[in-house]
This record gives C-alpha cells, sequence and structure tokens, in this order.
C-alpha cells in the first residue's frame, strides 16, 4: 500500500513541476512579448515628426549614348543608399547583370527614393 502511495506522490510530483514549467514558460513568453510592444511603440514614437518618412521605388530607364552605370548612380543614387558601389550592386541583381556593359537602347530597372508616397 505504502508503495503505492510513494508511486503515486512521485508522479504527482512530477506532474506539478511539468506543470509549473509549462507555466513559468507560458509567463516568460508573455512578458518577453509585452515589454517588446512597449519599447517598440516608444521608439516609433521617438522617431522626428520633422523627420520624413521615404519610400523605396523603381522606375524604368532607357540607355542612351555614352551612359554607364557610373553616371546613373550619378544622377540616382542618394543618401538613403550607402555608397554609389551599393547602387550599382543593387542595379545589377535587380535587371540580372553579370557585368557592367550597357547597350544603348536596352531599358535597366533602377532603385529610387521619395518622401512622396505612391499607390
Amino acid at each position: 500500500m505504502k508503495e503505492k502511495r510513494r508511486k503515486t506522490s512521485r508522479f504527482a510530483k512530477k506532474r506539478r513541476r511539468i506543470r509549473y514549467r509549462a507555466a513559468l514558460g507560458a509567463v516568460s513568453v508573455l512578458l518577453i512579448f509585452g515589454i517588446s510592444v512597449l519599447t517598440g511603440g516608444f521608439i516609433a514614437k521617438a522617431q522626428r515628426a520633422e523627420e520624413a518618412a521615404c519610400y523605396k521605388y523603381f522606375t524604368s530607364i532607357q540607355i542612351m549614348p555614352g551612359d554607364t552605370l557610373w553616371t546613373l548612380a550619378d544622377r540616382y543614387c542618394d543618401d538613403n543608399f550607402r555608397s554609389r558601389e551599393a547602387f550599382i550592386r543593387e542595379v545589377l541583381r535587380t535587371n540580372h547583370l553579370l557585368d557592367h556593359e550597357l547597350s544603348e537602347g536596352y531599358y535597366l530597372i533602377v532603385p529610387y527614393y521619395s518622401t512622396e508616397r505612391k499607390p
């Protein structure tokens, strides 16, 4: 009889321990989620009001005589890009180009940023 009671109490203790750990895990997840929501809200509010949002867009341009990736970077690259090289890498990747050779009359898709929100 005592042996059966010991087995039952061990089983009950183990079950309580599992429930306790599950409850503790759930509370931890909720706490982390709550903190991340609160800090995310504070960070968003901390953004300066006069700082306008920038939106990234793409436009198609026709290659004219004398155009190179560097001249296109001079024309379309602004402070929103890390560098002219980063702009050129993005143009190459977007247009699936393997080298820097451009052919007159072809069209390229180039990225640009604008504070104006377009549909």
